[in-house]
């Protein structure tokens, strides 16, 4: 099986909508290039293990079709992506 190369990103709302989100919080990560097999449950493990430093994930809004997740983490877990902006 070939391996996917997915990029995680700091989330940055759309420009379009007026939700109202300081980037500065750092608790959702936009995930991007998801093959198509991937589950949200498997999201929720992988961003959940210690890899991320135990980070708790509270929501996975996942877009199949465009294969792509905003992950929501309880906390700031999504400065370990600040250099991927």
């Amino acid at each position: 099986m070939k391996k996917a190369v997915v990029q995680v990103q700091v989330y940055m709302p759309p420009e379009e909508t007026e939700e109202a989100y300081v980037p500065t919080d750092f608790d959702k990560v936009r995930v991007l290039n998801l093959p198509e097999n991937v589950e949200e449950e498997f999201l929720e493990m992988y961003f959940e293990s210690k890899q991320f430093e135990g980070a708790k994930v509270v929501s996975v809004d996942f877009n199949e079709e465009a294969g792509t997740a905003v992950i929501t983490f309880d906390n700031q877990q999504g400065k370990l992506f600040e250099s991927s902006k």
